[in-house]
């Protein structure tokens, strides 16, 4: 059985930043783990350029996954598997 393509692009080494773990936060907050930028920068304070950060970060990490240009949804977080 091949693995999800998904789970073979996570990062699980990946150690977030405190803005990352903020990002996070938010994105399990939500039920269904979606989030838009303005909301992250909303609930947590961050700059509009550090929520960027995070999320291109997360992103190329596998834990997160961009749907449109300001719609991201969490993948995983390897850490609670």
């Amino acid at each position: 059985m091949q693995g999800s393509p998904i789970s073979e692009q996570m990062n699980a080494d990946y150690e977030p930043t405190d803005d990352d773990e903020k990002v996070l936060e938010v994105m399990k907050s939500e039920p269904c783990g979606r989030v838009n930028p303005y909301l992250v920068r909303e609930e947590t304070e961050l700059s509009k350029q550090r929520v960027s950060n995070s999320f291109r970060q997360l992103v190329a990490s596998g834990w997160v996954e961009k749907r449109t240009r300001a719609l991201y949804d969490l993948v995983n977080d390897p850490r609670e598997n």
